[in-house]
């Protein structure tokens, strides 16, 4: 009986340990909605909102939107874009499951805010543009503690409304 449990322990062990080296992969996450790319301004504005933002794990490994900072852009024409300014980090905290080959999950964020006050302003600073191009950032880990991140971005027309 000794001799059997000390046999399976080689087998076991060994293999438990080589298991556990293996790394799991990072998650594959596609923003697959976005509902409106350009958001109509008045002076003072803070917020803007997005109707829809849908999102799907394509390769098994759950993950979690951490959360989003945006990077605001001057847009004197399509070719000569300046940067103006980032916003700052906003948690967001939200379980991404992931799809299987039988389902697909998407989770959908609804009616989501956009922060612009500084955009704004800038917007309305600036009489040589009409609009501001805006890089949101999503960050993105898995769902397991290993530390593996992706950043995923998506772009976003601001654009100013003259009398």
């Amino acid at each position: 009986m000794k001799k059997k449990l000390l046999l399976v322990l080689l087998f076991v062990l060994p293999l438990i340990v080589v298991l556990s080296c293996i790394p799991s992969p990072a998650p594959e996450v596609e923003i697959t909605t976005f509902s409106n790319y350009n958001i109509d301004v008045l002076p003072g504005d803070t917020l803007g909102f997005v109707d829809t933002v849908g999102f799907e794990v394509k390769n098994g490994v759950d993950a979690i939107l951490q959360g989003m900072y945006i990077d605001y852009y001057k847009a004197y024409d399509s070719l000569h874009q300046e940067k103006f300014t980032t916003t700052h980090y906003y948690a967001l905290g939200t379980f991404l499951p992931a799809s299987s080959d039988s389902d697909t999950i998407e989770i959908y964020l609804y009616n989501f805010p956009i922060p612009m006050r500084d955009a704004v302003n800038g917007l309305y600073a600036d009489t040589s543009i009409r609009s501001m191009r805006g890089t949101i950032h999503f960050i993105i880990t898995d769902a397991y503690g290993n530390g593996k991140r992706i950043d995923l971005t998506h772009d976003i027309g601001i654009w100013r409304l003259d009398k």
